[in-house]
């Protein structure tokens, strides 16, 4: 994995894809050796790594001016 990929959660560079299960029933995900941080669920090793660098937009928080409380 190169630069580009760190950790969204504490930036570290120290992460790798996991495997887990066996047979046909393996998967992966890429994880945070620093935080423990863990992508989602992939069915290879290279969807797991898109996964991580893919990140859902956030969410719309209000219109930044704090509300009344009349």
């Amino acid at each position: 994995m190169s630069a580009s990929d760190a950790c969204p959660f504490c930036r570290s560079l120290d992460n790798s894809v996991q495997r887990f299960g066996s047979g046909k029933m393996q998967m992966f995900h890429v994880n945070c050796h620093n935080c423990g941080a863990d992508g989602p669920i992939a069915d290879s090793s290279a969807e797991a790594e898109r996964l991580w660098k893919t990140r859902p937009p956030e969410p719309k928080r209000g219109n930044g001016h704090p509300q009344s409380k009349n």
